[in-house]
């Protein structure tokens, strides 16, 4: 998933199981067990923001950009290849 992309969630059920959250889509995508991180990440996925955006509220956290980006980009490569996320292009681009 490229940096311009603006990734929204599908619709889904997050529900907390011990030390993890739990998605579970309303269609047929798979459930997917997430941590804490991960969680922050999904709720930032409302098609307003890029994939830029989000590695940078990560590392606001203590994590370098350019790992907060690789992490960032390769779990939600993840998520999209789940079908717990869509992605379009950021206005921005041509």
């Amino acid at each position: 998933m490229s940096a311009d992309r603006l990734p929204r969630r599908v619709p889904a059920a997050m529900t907390r199981v011990g030390d993890h959250w739990v998605l579970v889509p309303a269609d047929d995508a798979e459930v997917a067990v997430i941590n804490e991180t991960g969680r922050a990440i999904v709720e930032q996925c409302d098609g307003t923001r890029t994939v830029e955006d989000i590695a940078r509220e990560i590392a606001a956290t203590g994590v370098e950009y350019d790992t907060a980006l690789t992490d960032v980009t390769a779990f939600l490569d993840r998520l999209h290849r789940a079908g717990l996320l869509k992605h379009d292009h950021s206005p921005d681009t041509t």
